[in-house]
């Protein structure tokens, strides 16, 4: 039988909801209201406060994989609270933004929070999570259904 999960399924869901719904809005979706501030509060064009934004973006592919082994040998725990502090550190910095390439350098602390925190790593960090409450009963059935998973049995 596999140990309890530190904590309900709801709590787990309703947590990650939260964070992910803030995290998304406070990173994916802040050029889209607040761009146009952001140039004018720096002296740059929209289109460069865009260009830092897209490269916060790249950031999630180069740095997700690595994430998502760390997620994989020790849990979403860690890696998403890590997330959590880049995300809020890359704020900040963005509001503090006196110049354009400081602004730049503040949208990639973001990037880095959204590669560790947002979508993609929550959904291995649910798989961890689904796999060590539901047991190696569940790994069969997910197994069955997609033989090439690579969901691996709880230890």
């Amino acid at each position: 039988m596999s140990p309890k999960p530190p904590i309900s399924p709801y709590r787990a869901v309703a947590t990650l909801g939260t964070t992910q719904t803030i995290g998304f809005a406070c990173s994916f979706y802040l050029p889209a209201a607040l761009a146009k501030p952001m140039a004018a509060g720096v002296g740059a064009e929209i289109s460069f406060v865009f260009l830092a934004f897209s490269a916060a973006m790249l950031l999630q592919p180069v740095v997700g994989p690595y994430v998502g082994r760390l997620v994989d040998q020790r849990g979403g725990r860690g890696p998403l609270s890590v997330a959590s502090v880049l995300l809020a550190a890359g704020l900040v910095a963005l509001g503090a933004s006196q110049t354009p390439w400081q602004l730049a350098l503040a949208w990639l602390v973001i990037g880095l929070g959204m590669a560790g925190g947002l979508y993609d790593i929550v959904l291995v960090a649910g798989v961890a999570y689904a796999v060590s409450a539901l047991g190696k009963g569940m790994v069969a059935r997910l197994r069955r259904r997609n033989p090439e998973s690579r969901i691996q049995n709880p230890e």
